[in-house]
Parts: C-alpha cells; structure tokens; sequence
C-alpha cells in the first residue's frame, strides 16, 4: 500500500520544517511519518503540533493511562499507524505485553483494575456513540478528578480523529514498526 499524501522528506526541508519536525519526534519519541506528511501543510502543522505535544508533558493523567486510552482508540478506529507508533509508547509507560494484547480484545480479558477499565469502556462509548453513559461517568469519577476527566475526554477525541486522518491518508508504518493485530491475542513485543 503507498500512501495517498506522501511524506515529505525527512531532510532537506526548510528550516521552520524541519525545526518542527524535530520538536515533534522530540516530544513523542517518534511517529516521524505522520509529521511529515502534516508538514505539507505547514501552516496547520505548526498550530497542530504543540497540542498534541501537550499529551506528552506530564499532565494529569499517568502515561500508562494515557497509552491504554490510545491504543484502545487505536484498536477500536482500526487505526494500524496509531497502534504500532503506541505499542512501543505503551510498553515505555508501564503496560505489559499481555495488557497491549489484552487492550486489543473485550473488556473481559483479563481482570482490568476498575480505573482501567473505565477507561477502556469510555473509549469504546465515545467511539460508538460519541458519548458516554451514566454508568461510566459515575465509574470514571471514582478514579479522576474533574482535570484528568477532560483529558480523557480530549485524548480520545483527539486520537478519533488523528485516526481518521491517517486511515484515510493511509500514513505507512515505519520500518520494524508493528501493525495492528490479526487477531486480538496475536504478539505485541515490547521492544527495547
């Protein structure tokens, strides 16, 4: 498969660009692809790039759930770039082979702690209905204050529609980068 948009170089562009492209692999640790090919329009790049950093500084959410919101968004959007850029995130910030694998399956794969899974099922609610029950809210307030509330809430939008992008662009994965898994239980390495 080729991409629809393709990337921009990773060199060789102008200096703004590429100071760009630098603070964003700097602030995510990676997802070069996805910056280069929003570098094509520099003007929106530039006002995206800093939001999207912000879920990289530490914010009220732990990275580990930061990470399971986004690989569950990436797994219910079938996103394969959101997933394999984040399987390596999500193996940094705590989450264990079996927990990446088990994000990919029902909510009753595992023994989720109930923070856990609240945020897991808000995804699926937000993804499905663009909203969320009672039950969940009630379930998310237990665990979060009003702050981290809106984060979960503006992770996840976020990463929608980031997926909507890079499935319609079909941004390519980089090299030894996973994709998505065949099958809920198929490997997720961690790799160093």
């Amino acid at each position: 498969m080729v991409a629809r948009i393709a990337p921009l170089p990773s060199t060789g562009n102008p200096p703004d660009i590429q100071e760009l492209l630098a603070f964003g692999t700097e602030a995510t640790g990676g997802a070069s692809n996805v910056f280069l090919t929003l570098a094509k329009n520099s003007e929106l790049f530039r006002r995206w790039l800093p939001f999207y950093a912000e879920f990289y500084t530490p914010g009220r959410l732990a990275p580990r759930q930061r990470e399971l919101l986004i690989l569950r968004t990436a797994w219910r959007c079938r996103c394969d770039y959101e997933w394999g850029a984040h399987v390596r995130m999500g193996c940094a910030a705590g989450l264990s082979d079996e927990e990446i694998a088990d994000v990919a399956d029902h909510l009753d794969a595992r023994a989720w702690s109930p923070a856990d899974e609240a945020l897991l099922r808000v995804v699926d609610e937000l993804v499905d209905d663009h909203g969320v029950e009672r039950p969940t809210w009630d379930a998310l307030a237990r665990y979060f204050d009003e702050p981290q509330l809106i984060e979960v809430l503006m992770v996840v939008g976020s990463y929608v529609g980031l997926a909507g992008f890079l499935n319609a662009v079909e941004v390519q994965r980089e090299a030894g980068v996973p994709g998505l898994p065949v099958t809920p239980k198929e490997d997720q390495q961690c790799l160093a």
